[in-house]
């Protein structure tokens, strides 16, 4: 039998041999590689062994060329299928200037994180096929990089949310300690974000808001235009706990401070910051709509001056535990979009724009 070698990185260090094969041969059934492993046509280490093994870094897989030469034919055979029914994806170039292989720029980068300062009209997730996203963007950049070779199951990915038109700050993982970690502190509310906004109306004072929104996406809103859009459907929001008729609804909490007041179309404004406390799908758009200071030009949460513009929306801060284990500084910023900056010279009484 002729086998070919592969050897694990730091990035498959503990985990097990079945997860590390299923990503690495994707192609191949996982009961194919449950026998496979049973049969010793699966090796580590030049021995036959259990799919529950921890690999570590530096072990040696082998694997019966036969199941590496079927891998490669059923992945060719599905990347054939997928460009003759896909149309070829291409970035949305009304607003986002970049072409379709180059990153936004990025903020912050070490051997666990990189994180982006994302344009609006980006994508992170690929929902939508004909379009790039900024995860498929930078996974094609990740595995034409050194650190492919830091694993044979690890894929990068996005650690948090951010929404295809809100610009600013969303990390993605270099490494499997990174995003573990990154995701717990997400999770436990460890890392802070804080985002910049413009909102219809003069928020005279800083409040804090605390309402109730439906976790899943209020897929009944037939009336809305903008929940038939692929993809896109707006969230129900109570007040109170009370007037949520079901268990699906989870409290959101914001801190909103005015920074600057200006007009539009002798309409008041303010720029605002919102710290989320929580991280509830369209947590800012629905409760500034809530509260009666709805996003400028958020056509899906409010009747708008114009639906020419884009509403906006920035995450600007991400605040982070000190003496972190995979080395982030304590406070990450992402400068303004030049569009955000020359709307807010027109309208706002700012004399910098360092907020």
């Amino acid at each position: 039998m002729i086998y070919k070698d592969f050897y694990a990185g730091k990035n498959d260090d503990n985990r097990r041999l079945d997860k590390v094969l299923r990503i690495f041969i994707k192609d191949i059934p996982l009961s194919s590689i449950y026998k496979f492993i049973r049969k010793g046509l699966i090796k580590v280490n030049d021995k036959k062994t259990s799919q529950e093994y921890r690999v570590n870094d530096g072990d040696k897989i082998s694997i019966a060329e036969f199941i590496i030469s079927s891998h490669q034919e059923k992945a060719k055979n599905n990347s054939d299928n997928k460009k003759s029914t896909d149309n070829s994806k291409t970035l949305d170039t009304r607003t986002y200037k970049n072409t379709n292989t180059e990153l936004p720029p990025i903020v912050f980068e070490n051997d666990n994180i990189i994180i982006f300062n994302k344009p609006i009209n980006l994508s992170v997730h690929g929902s939508n096929t004909k379009k790039m996203s900024l995860e498929q963007l930078y996974k094609n950049h990740y595995f034409q990089s050194p650190h492919s070779n830091d694993s044979l199951s690890f894929c990068p990915g996005p650690l948090h949310r951010i929404d295809r038109m809100t610009s600013g700050l969303i990390a993605f993982s270099k490494s499997i300690d990174g995003a573990r970690w990154f995701s717990q502190a997400v999770k436990n509310h460890q890392i802070q974000k804080k985002y910049l906004a413009i909102l219809s109306g003069k928020l005279s004072e800083k409040c804090e808001w605390i309402d109730y929104i439906d976790a899943q996406t209020d897929s009944k809103n037939k009336d809305s235009k903008t929940s038939k859009k692929q993809g896109f459907h707006t969230v129900r929001i109570s007040s109170s706990p009370e007037n949520s008729d079901n268990s699906n609804f989870k409290e959101a909490a914001s801190i909103v401070t005015p920074l600057a007041f200006g007009k539009y179309k002798n309409q008041d404004i303010t720029l605002a910051e919102i710290q989320i406390k929580t991280g509830r799908h369209h947590q800012i758009r629905s409760q500034c709509a809530l509260h009666s200071f709805p996003l400028l030009f958020d056509t899906a949460y409010t009747k708008s001056l114009s639906q020419k513009e884009h509403f906006f929306l920035h995450a600007r801060t991400l605040l982070i535990p000190q003496n972190n284990p995979i080395g982030l500084p304590e406070k990450i910023e992402a400068p303004l979009p030049e569009e955000f900056i020359q709307f807010l010279s027109k309208t706002c009484d700012i004399k910098s724009f360092d907020i």
